[in-house]
């Protein structure tokens, strides 16, 4: 007799298998898709090491104004891209800039920080750009493998 798997490990399979469709990483967008809830809708995103910068684009195509920060300058010329392909230039901003000297303009409603942590030579230093970015309240969400 086969073990029944509980509701739970099927939702999560499911939601992954959905997320696996899409371009990118499917736990990040596990993840992403999660943070939601948390975040105010006209709420002001702030993504660390955002990469290829599916995650700000992602916050973008929903409403928020969101900004990523990416110190590899290929990463920012296609995060750029995507944005312009998918008419986000005004809610998707990429910069390029070492994540510890980031200075942003105002501050943010929230922060992630997904997968980054550990290609980093001092964490500490990312968490506490992090913290300095916020606004007072802000919400901070951050990924690392175990």
């Amino acid at each position: 007799m086969e073990t029944p798997v509980s509701t739970s490990v099927l939702t999560y399979a499911d939601h992954l298998e959905e997320a696996a469709r899409k371009p990118g990483h499917a736990l990040v967008y596990y993840f992403r898709d999660h943070y939601m809830q948390f975040f105010h809708p006209e709420g002001r995103i702030l993504d660390l090491g955002s990469f290829v910068g599916a995650t700000v684009l992602h916050y973008a195509e929903l409403g928020h104004e969101a900004v990523g920060v990416e110190a590899a300058p290929t990463y920012i010329r296609a995060s750029r891209g995507r944005a312009k392909a998918l008419g986000l230039e005004d809610r998707a901003t990429f910069v390029h800039s070492m994540v510890e000297d980031y200075q942003p303009d105002a501050p943010f409603d929230a922060c992630c920080c997904t997968e980054m942590l550990e290609h980093t030579p001092n964490p500490q230093a990312i968490v506490n750009k992090a913290f300095e970015c916020l606004r007072p309240g802000g919400i901070f969400f951050v990924t690392s493998p175990a």
